[in-house]
């Protein structure tokens, strides 16, 4: 299983992610969303699974999950929160992420692990073929971007209806 894992600088998955390449999966680790958004955009990239820190700098990791959903939509995401916040929580599972406070038990994480292997059985002896389903030929332009991965395109709607309007008036 590829898995991709940020940590926003903390190091605090450090540790999970030695434990899951000890299990037998692929992990990158990165620690800003702007190096995990360019392994998302890489030719020849294939991620099953996103495990990424909510806190993440200037961005967070919802803001990753949403732009993993618009260029990857079978990858599975968790999102990992430094104290348990039942707003977070909800956020994350509005976004279909998996949440996840600290401290990580092992055990956590490899159940969630588990279960996305579920959902994305890889073959070693077939990975083009599950790779092909998840690459993108093209690297989109910057607002297909923005639009699909914000939600701005819905902004800019309500925008445009409000010039209409007021030009009309």
């Amino acid at each position: 299983m590829q898995i991709l894992a940020v940590d926003g600088g903390d190091r605090m998955l450090a540790a999970q992610c030695a434990r899951l390449r000890e299990a037998g999966h692929s992990v990158t680790q990165r620690s800003t969303f702007e190096t995990a958004r360019q392994i998302l955009l890489g030719d020849g990239c294939h991620i099953d699974l996103l495990i990424t820190n909510l806190r993440l700098k200037a961005y967070n990791g919802l803001h990753l999950v949403s732009y993993t959903r618009a260029f990857c939509a079978n990858t599975v995401a968790i999102v990992v929160d430094g104290a348990a916040d039942p707003i977070n929580e909800l956020e994350a599972h509005r976004f279909g992420a998996e949440y996840l406070a600290s401290p990580v038990r092992s055990d956590q994480l490899q159940a969630l692990v588990d279960a996305a292997e579920m959902k994305h059985p890889i073959s070693i002896s077939q990975p083009s073929a599950l790779q092909s389903e998840h690459r993108r030929s093209v690297e989109p332009s910057p607002l297909e971007t923005a639009e699909t991965a914000y939600g701005i395109d819905t902004f800019l709607e309500s925008s445009e209806t409000a010039c209409s309007r007021q030009a009309r008036d």
